[in-house]
């Protein structure tokens, strides 16, 4: 069995270690069976139009935008045209694919009780074959030519506000997706209200974001993610420099907003499947912050590059998203 991400495999190594190290004989059986479920997960790419048909087979109202550069947009069955909407971007790790973001996340099943529509698009292979962002300069992907992902997921966002009406936009990605979560913040993608980033980063320059309007923000890392590390840092096989540490991410963004300092600690949370029902704790930005926006930063303790995470991850997530409804 092969898989083409050096930084991907060795998130899931760490992933089964931990298992290994910290989990009951129970948990890590079960553990190890997620484990090669993720594994199978990454090896087989669908295509855009195979995953398309598979969405409208579950009932979901389907179209492909995007041109040349085909993506997926899913919308509720039945949704009044007239009805506004959130629309959420969904954006696949280096290597990964659209389709990657149902099989780690499921997000498609939440379409219909949530009321959102959503946009699945893929990467562009780089010198080595492995998709990926145009994010920062470190993550990811080795490529001479890297293409304007700004200016094609902003088209992607023009060409859904003509199928759908949308009330507001965020953007959700995990490892290089997460990245790019960040760079359409920091780009100002019109109409964004908040971003939810899963083992992501940013440039390690805050000034290069400083041009940014304040958006509400979501970081989720592992603490234990030796791939995008919690504490910040480099990775050679990602590309050259450096990221933040997730921690001071979310304060550069809540003090882009004019947030009170520190953050105030919520309840811990359980996020983790393997996790002790609190082991992820909660840092919120709200105080103070200008035009609603709300930034957080759940560090899920024992958690690697990839978070096994609990059935109600998701529901976590698009709730926390889009309370937030900043950006119109």
């Amino acid at each position: 069995m092969r898989i083409r991400k050096r930084a991907i495999l060795t998130g899931v190594a760490a992933v089964l270690v931990a298992l290994i190290a910290a989990a009951s004989a129970f948990l890590y059986f079960s553990g190890l069976g997620a484990f090669l479920w993720f594994i199978v997960t990454l090896e087989d790419e669908t295509p855009q139009p195979e995953f398309a048909q598979r969405l409208a087979e579950s009932g979901l109202v389907v179209h492909t935008i995007g041109g040349s550069r085909p993506a997926t947009l899913a919308l509720p069955a039945g949704h009044d045209p007239h009805e506004p909407m959130p629309l959420l971007v969904a954006l696949h790790g280096y290597s990964g694919y659209a389709s990657m973001m149902d099989d780690l996340f499921g997000i498609p099943s939440h379409i219909n009780s949530k009321g959102f529509a959503l946009i699945l698009p893929d990467g562009t292979p780089d010198d080595d074959g492995n998709r990926f962002w145009n994010a920062t300069g470190f993550c990811c992907g080795r490529a001479e030519n890297k293409p304007d992902d700004v200016a094609y997921l902003s088209a992607l966002v023009e060409e859904a506000k003509t199928l759908g009406l949308i009330d507001h936009t965020y953007a959700m990605g995990y490892s290089n997706g997460g990245f790019m979560a960040y760079r359409l913040a920091c780009e100002n993608l019109p109409g964004l209200a908040a971003i939810a980033s899963v083992a992501g980063s940013s440039f390690n320059d805050p000034v290069r974001c400083d041009s940014a309007t304040p958006v509400s923000v979501l970081q989720i890392h592992g603490d234990e993610d030796d791939v995008i590390k919690s504490d910040g840092g480099s990775n050679p096989d990602l590309g050259p420099g450096s990221h933040p540490a997730a921690s001071e991410l979310a304060g550069r963004w809540a003090r882009r907003a004019g947030c009170d300092m520190p953050p105030e600690s919520l309840p811990s949370i359980g996020v983790s499947r393997f996790g002790s029902g609190t082991e992820t704790t909660v840092s919120r930005y709200l105080n103070g912050c200008r035009d609603g926006v709300t930034v957080e930063f759940w560090n899920v303790s024992g958690a690697g590059h990839f978070i096994i995470a609990k059935a109600d991850f998701m529901d976590r997530v698009l709730d926390w998203l889009f309370a937030q409804r900043k950006g119109a």
